[in-house]
């Protein structure tokens, strides 16, 4: 993987609210620490940019997974009669427990 540009990486994540440092800035070499209170990534150092884009991507991308699941079950409980409402309650406690179930 190619990362962004050093100019790019610092405005795009300075836009989102964090403040970029890195150890050796001249050359675009060191550690990136990332901060932003309550932020996602808040005190993490990276020892590359890469590896700074690596795991903002892996955190993104469970965002956009968690989405998809919220919408799921938003979109099967606003379709469900009642009865199903309390059969699909009661598979969400067992999911929140740890039980998995064919539909969620």
């Amino acid at each position: 993987m190619r990362a962004p540009s050093i100019r790019y990486t610092v405005r795009y994540f300075t836009s989102l609210g964090y403040t970029i440092e890195q150890t050796d800035p001249k050359f675009g070499l060191g550690d990136w620490k990332i901060s932003g209170a309550g932020l996602p990534l808040d005190g993490r150092t990276f020892s590359t940019r890469v590896l700074l884009w690596v795991e903002w991507m892996d955190y993104v991308a469970e965002r956009i997974y968690e989405d998809f699941v919220i919408k799921e079950i938003q979109t099967h409980w606003i379709n469900a009669n009642h009865a199903d409402r309390v059969a699909f309650s009661a598979e969400l406690r067992e999911w929140g427990r740890g039980v998995l179930s064919p539909r969620l």
